[in-house]
């Protein structure tokens, strides 16, 4: 990965090689988190700090699913939810991790590094990261331009795929990050957490996404984009 400049399908290829990448090694990640007794139920979470966090990341991974896949309309609405929510899902991980403080959109990054040894491998080459890859769709002038150069000549097929492997990249990021709060939490009440959600979230897929992290302590895991 890498956070210099691209040209134009670089960051696409990227995209999909990387979402291909994670979804053969996620479920493995997942069975090794079932099998980690060390990481258990922390009551010093609050929950209650936890919860804004996880709503905006789903907001905004549900945006990024509503949007029509095969048009601009999907490229112009889109973006900067690839960028959110995993950011916020990430900053619940961290302070579900840390038991400290939530660390702040700027703090972020270095905090992920952290913890890199809770990802699969390929989310992190040398020194860069997965933040730094979907930093670029926080849309800054100079990002927007990379982005723009990247889709412009894209068909309505290929734009299609290129919508499915961000969805891809998200929801694996996301189902990362929420297997661990879920272990600090303790299962009961990362349940009531995400039952307090919005009814549109939880029968879109936040319930779905739950029984994927239920079939991890069976080690019964399968992957669903």
């Amino acid at each position: 990965m890498n956070a210099q400049q691209y040209y134009p399908g670089q960051m696409i290829a990227e995209i999909q090689a990387l979402a291909d990448a994670l979804a053969l090694t996620v479920p493995a990640q997942l069975t090794k988190l079932a099998a980690y007794t060390n990481q258990t139920h922390n009551p010093a979470i609050d929950p209650a700090r936890i919860r804004p966090l996880l709503l905006n990341s789903w907001s905004a991974e549900y945006a990024l699913r509503m949007v029509p896949d095969d048009s601009g309309e999907f490229a112009a609405k889109s973006f900067p939810t690839v960028y959110y929510a995993p950011l916020f899902s990430a900053r619940a991980f961290i302070y579900a991790m840390t038991a400290l403080i939530i660390p702040t959109e700027a703090d972020a990054p270095a905090a992920i590094r952290s913890f890199d040894d809770c990802y699969p491998a390929c989310l992190f080459e040398k020194d860069q990261s997965w933040f730094d890859l979907i930093g670029l769709f926080r849309m800054t002038a100079a990002s927007e331009d990379q982005i723009t150069a990247s889709i412009t000549a894209l068909t309505p097929a290929d734009l299609q795929a290129f919508h499915q492997a961000l969805v891809t990249l998200v929801n694996l990021l996301n189902l990362v990050h929420e297997a661990y709060i879920r272990r600090t939490l303790g299962p009961d009440v990362y349940r009531q957490l995400a039952g307090s959600m919005p009814l549109y979230l939880q029968e879109y897929f936040v319930e779905e996404r739950l029984e994927q992290l239920l079939r991890t302590e069976t080690g019964l895991i399968t992957y669903q984009a």
